[in-house]
């Protein structure tokens, strides 16, 4: 298998983005992007929204996700509200045949996610959906995973990786809800979800035989310009038999 991420696109993809906090950062990297333009904004402030889309030179900016859905001109439809409405936005986007990006988590727990890949089998939707673990993604990661299918690295029986995030002075370090367990929200979902994942893909999804997740939120540090950092370790065995 060739880990070299090639795209080639040959018209114009349209794109319809849902949420202003991760979607301001999807904004930027579009415009970034010649064969891609984003056309609508939807935010659940519309005076901030029509901001952000200004900024942005979107054309388009609204307060209900819908009117997106609605609009034949749109290719994809990307899905970046906070975890605890990824459900609800997921199970309304798919019945209008349109290429989806959901922002991770997929859900906020198995139950949820459960639920969707069965909504997704029923509708067949016959379009692209994909979970932004955009870490897949990274040269670095397919180096490495590369190597450990070359057998550089000998058999691999564990994995461990560690991730610290944190926040600069004078800036929030997430939004309320990212930060509360009822909401999708708290360590283990907004940051462990990604090295989960990335510990996973590394290794080609294999069986695990057994795993665990250790978090802190470290709030006193020496150095003045980081307010809060937040701390995430995954360690997973594989079942080799």
């Amino acid at each position: 298998m060739n880990l070299k991420v090639q795209i080639n696109i040959t018209k114009m993809v349209k794109i319809g983005i849902v949420g202003t906090n991760l979607g301001s950062m999807y904004c930027e990297l579009f415009s970034q992007i010649s064969t891609a333009r984003v056309i609508w904004l939807c935010g659940e402030h519309l005076e901030k929204t029509q901001k952000i889309a200004n900024k942005y030179n979107i054309p388009k900016a609204t307060d209900c996700y819908i009117d997106i859905l609605k609009d034949p001109e749109i290719d994809i439809i990307i899905i970046a509200v906070p975890n605890y409405l990824h459900k609800e936005f997921f199970l309304e986007s798919i019945k209008y045949n349109k290429h989806i990006v959901l922002e991770k988590p997929a859900g906020t727990n198995t139950a949820e996610i459960s639920d969707l890949i069965t909504a997704l089998k029923n509708q067949g939707l016959k379009k692209m959906v994909i979970v932004d673990h955009e870490m897949r993604f990274n040269p670095n990661v397919l180096y490495i995973k590369n190597e450990i299918r070359k057998g550089t690295l000998g058999k691999v029986t564990n994995i461990q990786i560690s991730k610290f995030h944190g926040s600069d002075n004078g800036q929030k370090l997430y939004e309320e809800w990212e930060m509360k367990k009822e909401l999708g929200g708290g360590q283990v979902l907004l940051v462990g979800s990604h090295i989960v994942d990335l510990a996973r893909f590394l290794l080609d999804f294999p069986i695990m035989r057994s795993g665990s997740i250790h978090k802190r939120l470290i709030t006193k540090r020496k150095c003045r310009q980081i307010k809060k950092l937040i701390s995430v370790q995954v360690k997973m065995y594989l079942d080799r038999r």
